[in-house]
Order: C-alpha cells, then sequence, then structure tokens
C-alpha cells in the first residue's frame, strides 16, 4: 500500500511532477524480482552441471 502513495508523496513533498502511477511501480517490482529469482535459479543450475561434469559434487 505504500508502494502505491510514493508518486503521491512525490508529488506533494519535493513538487515534483510524477507521471508515472503506484500500480506502475507494483508491476517494475514484481517484473525485477521475477527476473532476479530466473538469475538465481539458472546460476544453481550451472553450478550442479559443473560438478556432475567434473566429478565434483558440492
Amino acid at each position: 500500500m505504500v508502494i502505491v502513495f510514493i508518486p503521491t508523496l512525490f508529488n506533494g513533498l519535493f513538487s515534483a511532477n510524477v507521471s508515472f502511477g503506484g500500480t506502475s511501480i507494483i508491476i517494475i517490482i514484481v517484473g525485477v524480482t521475477l527476473e532476479t529469482l530466473e538469475q538465481i535459479e539458472s546460476h544453481m543450475q550451472v553450478r550442479k552441471h559443473e560438478g556432475f561434469l567434473t566429478g565434483n559434487r558440492r
């Protein structure tokens, strides 16, 4: 709920003209989170396969 009010706070406190809404911020945060999780999963799979190919198990 705080995220939704961020543009309103910027408009009021800093007299900034913010042209995006709270929904846009939520979409950006969700997108970045999903991308980060995909990268973490990718790194974990690479490490697993490296250990399998070299014979070392971690």
